[in-house]
């Protein structure tokens, strides 16, 4: 009679396949959380700094009897004037102010209406490089963040 012996590393080879199947879905999960977590970061940091130039320009509006002539005064090396009066300040992708259109990522664009006895100023801030100089009108979602405010200025 003859006695045969099982092997045993067929059911160790499918064992290590399994196993091995098994990181390599684990490590693409892991990848694209890490992905996603950078998306997060950079539109925090984008709403941050909007945030941060908004609540600026809306202080100095505010803050002052100028109003939007102060804005524009202070502002003045940095910005560019439209014919309408409004300014827009440029951005690199670090935020740092730019002079030069082909280096722009972000814009702010703050930009002053009247209507008896109230000064408004409207500020937006969008990513340059995707629309340019005008400011996004049809399509709210482009915009990283949108303020207007509103100042009493005296009586009719």
């Amino acid at each position: 009679m003859k006695t045969y012996r099982t092997s045993r590393t067929g059911l160790f080879l499918i064992e290590l396949i399994i196993s091995i199947f098994f990181f390599i879905i684990s490590a693409a999960v892991i990848v694209m959380l890490f992905a996603r977590s950078y998306e997060v970061s950079s539109e925090a940091v984008n709403i941050n700094n909007a945030l941060l130039y908004t609540r600026n320009i809306s202080e100095i509006f505010l803050g002052s009897d100028d109003g939007f002539e102060l804005v524009r005064s202070i502002y003045h090396d940095t910005a560019y004037e439209s014919d309408n009066g409004s300014i827009l300040l440029l951005f690199d992708q670090n935020w740092e102010p730019v002079f030069d259109d082909a280096d722009a990522k972000y814009a702010v664009c703050a930009a002053n209406r009247i209507i008896a006895p109230y000064s408004y100023i409207d500020i937006y801030v969008y990513k340059y490089s995707d629309i340019g100089k005008s400011v996004p009108t049809d399509n709210t979602d482009e915009y990283i963040y949108q303020q207007s405010v509103k100042k009493y200025i005296g009586g009719i």
